[in-house]
């Protein structure tokens, strides 16, 4: 994978996650992407789930749409306002989420039972 990523044109940015190697143009960001469509859907609740650092964008970006749901899947550092320990916990959580209404924020701690 190092070779092909030292093989990338200038004219795309690599972004390191944790098994990944992102590659995009310059300025797209999954916080840019997110931002738009907050912006688009503004009468909807954003949810934004994800387990690595290329995550972070989003998480940051989300952090200014009072209404956004923003979850970390394991450990570490985080902008997210919650964090559930595996896929399993958001499988579980997603099952409640759809059912009813958004968690209130407790921190960073589980967002708890939907509803």
């Amino acid at each position: 994978v190092e070779a092909w990523v030292r093989a990338v044109p200038p004219s795309l940015d690599v972004i390191r996650g944790k098994c990944v190697a992102e590659l995009r143009p310059p300025g797209v960001s999954k916080g840019a992407a997110v931002r738009r469509l907050a912006a688009e859907y503004a009468d909807c609740t954003p949810v934004y789930v994800g387990d690595d650092v290329t995550d972070e964008e989003a998480f940051a970006a989300l952090g200014g749409v009072p209404s956004a749901v923003t979850v970390k899947v394991g450990s570490g550092p985080t902008r997210a306002a919650y964090r559930l320990a595996d896929p399993a916990a958001v499988a579980a959580w997603l099952a409640g989420f759809a059912a009813g209404p958004e968690p209130e924020p407790d921190g960073r701690g589980d967002p708890g039972p939907p509803g």
